[in-house]
């Protein structure tokens, strides 16, 4: 029998021991989840009601948050939406990098590489993203969970969801170092369709308790969900074949191994907290600036509506009736004067100190964050009138971000490789589903069975797709540079970059006879292909060169006699062609110099040189015998 009632992976039914261990969590974190709950009500400025659903809040705390008055200037949500806009605008790319140095590891690096930004863009993994970095920018934690949905398609299919903060639990003390390796996740379910995916526990399903506390005005919807307690413990030299449970009140509805050392989901946190696995995020790191400022709101309204509006003192003898006084005139008085005509007076509603604090505060909430209020509101701060002093203040900026820059380029490359571990897990080695894959400007279908290799051959890493300038005017400087530097000249060519920019449009433009070469290396070095033979029309010379050097490189010595003997067949059918390209344009020089009219000779000049007959000069580019 366990006699540690938290380690509820050593029973076969632990839904017992798991609700006991979930029971003492719900008080450690009842403070956790209401900062979080308000965090969420303060950037919707509203109440969320279906937050709560599913989380152990008490019923006061939600009397708490509905309390609130809305917020008059809300900055929390103008600060969270400029950093998710700031951090999520960077383009950046998977890339799959072979370990081993030979052309099938690298072929196959790049059909999974092709096969990841298919998925990506199949499963909308960009805009998943940006929610769940919306909610870590609010909260401090966001949660992206990949799964493998078997009700979808004929096989089942690959998932990706954000899911709320509020439903993730681990044990404090073991995750003090920030590395935890048991975690809950608490979510609502409607029973019918749970009973449906587990029949056998029909019966304790539907008799099941539904929500603890009503948040809601339906007893239906209370009657008609459960909680569903989600449980893992990762695999470690306690227990390597690791756990997972699935429970219910009063019933364990899957138990299974759970061999891995990562937790399904991936954590996107706004800042890397010292100690533990919860970041904060900017609701609360601006709070107190929010609620100064909503203080001070409220005096300037009230001071507006008491003070705000004129008084009229008209004097008893001037005889002007109150009727006459038009245009919604608010306080009319009437003063026990012998005549005149009526005045106005207006007091001083606020005074200026107090629009100076508003004003402060502001700039200390973008200040804590680490932005600048032009990055925000998109209008220029005071002080700032040249260019130079604009990007310099935008690159200062700029490198407050580098560790958010980071964070989210990392769990970028956690989903990639949760994918590609989903996928091995789930699809059968034979399974020839096939992946539309955009590529240029056409469709490539890639099968999954051709991508099924060693795990040990790649390594999934980030890169920048593009840093070029996307405005008008970076855009003409780009092209400058790069006839400056050499690199463009044919003016076609210039303007089919500026059309499309791009590290692969330049790639394209620039060095496509190289990357052609490197496909042919690719495919004379695979046996499972035929012999290819040069095309006539390419430039023979680049194409040359890059395989020449390949041949003569180490990795060459260990391909096989076969794959030598077409690499050398095709090194010397392509010298062929160069060489007899190099005959025609001798004869065609030779054939263009004697059809060139020839002055007739005049006297021959005292002590002059007798002149030779031109010779033929080699084309540019053409390598000489």
């Amino acid at each position: 029998m366990n006699k540690y009632k938290s380690r509820w992976w050593m029973e076969d039914k632990p839904h017992g021991a798991i609700s006991i261990e979930l029971k003492g969590l719900e008080n450690v974190y009842n403070l956790q989840r209401t900062n979080q709950l308000r965090s969420i009500k303060h950037y919707g400025n509203r109440f969320y009601e279906a937050a709560l659903s599913g989380n152990y809040v008490p019923t006061s705390t939600k009397s708490k948050l509905k309390s609130k008055n809305p917020l008059v200037i809300n900055l929390i949500k103008n600060i969270c939406d400029t950093m998710v806009g700031k951090i999520t605008k960077a383009s950046s790319k998977i890339v799959v990098l072979p370990k081993k140095n030979d052309p099938k590891a690298e072929r196959e690096a790049k059909a999974l590489e092709k096969w990841i930004t298919g998925q990506w863009k199949e499963l909308n993994v960009n805009e998943e993203m940006r929610d769940a970095w919306r909610l870590a920018t609010i909260t401090g934690n966001g949660f992206l969970i990949p799964y493998f949905d078997p009700s979808k398609g004929d096989t089942g299919e690959l998932c990706v969801e954000p899911i709320l903060p509020t439903e993730i639990f681990y044990p404090p003390e073991a995750s003090l170092y920030g590395k935890p390796q048991t975690a809950y996740r608490i979510k609502t379910m409607d029973k019918f369709q749970l009973a449906a995916m587990y029949p056998e526990y029909e019966a304790e399903i539907l008799g099941a308790l539904g929500k603890k506390e009503s948040y809601s005005n339906s007893a239906v919807i209370e009657e008609d969900v459960v909680q569903v307690r989600e449980s893992w413990r990762l695999a470690g030299p306690d227990l390597p074949e690791g756990k997972y449970a699935l429970t219910i009140d009063g019933a364990t509805l899957e138990m299974d191994d759970y061999p891995y050392d990562y937790f399904p989901w991936v954590q996107l946190s706004y800042l890397k907290p010292p100690v533990g696995v919860w970041s904060m995020g900017i609701a609360e790191l601006i709070r107190s600036v929010q609620i100064e400022l909503n203080m001070l709101m409220l005096t300037v309204s009230e001071n507006q509506r008491l003070m705000g509006r004129p008084k009229w003192f008209v004097p008893v003898g001037s005889h002007v009736p109150a009727h006459m006084f038009t245009n919604r005139i608010d306080i009319v008085e009437y003063t026990p004067t012998a005549g005149g005509a009526p005045t106005m007076q207006v007091g001083n509603p606020t005074p200026p100190e107090v629009y100076n604090q508003i004003d402060r505060l502001t700039q200390i909430a973008y200040q804590k964050v680490g932005l600048s209020i032009m990055s925000a509101t998109s209008q220029k701060e005071p002080g700032l009138n040249s260019g130079v002093a604009i990007q310099s203040a935008l690159d200062v900026e700029s490198e407050r971000f580098i560790e958010l820059s980071q964070n989210f380029e990392e769990a970028k490359r956690q989903i990639a490789l949760r994918l590609v571990d989903l996928a091995k897990r789930h699809y059968k080695k034979e399974d020839a589903r096939i992946l539309k894959v955009v590529e240029k400007d056409s469709f490539e279908a890639i099968a999954w069975n051709d991508l099924m290799t060693d795990d040990d051959n790649h390594m999934i890493d980030m890169q920048t797709s593009s840093s070029l300038p996307d405005t008008k005017a970076g855009k003409m400087q780009f092209a400058l540079d790069l006839v400056q530097l050499g690199v463009i000249s044919d003016p076609i060519q210039l303007a089919d970059i500026l059309e499309f920019p791009g590290q692969e449009k330049i790639y394209e433009s620039v060095l496509g006879d190289r990357k052609l070469a490197k496909d042919y290396i690719l495919r004379l070095t695979n046996e499972d292909e035929e012999y290819v033979s040069p095309d006539p029309l390419e430039n023979h010379e680049i194409i040359y060169g890059v395989i020449a050097a390949y041949y003569k490189s180490q990795r060459f010595s260990n391909l096989s006699e076969e794959v030598k003997g077409n690499l050398r067949r095709h090194l010397e059918e392509r010298l062929s062609i160069i060489k007899t390209m190099e005959e025609e344009a001798k004869q065609q020089a030779l054939a263009l110099a004697a059809a060139m009219p020839q002055p007739a000779p005049g006297p021959a000049m005292p002590g002059a040189l007798p002149t030779a007959a031109p010779t033929a000069q080699p084309m540019p580019g053409i390598i000489p015998e």
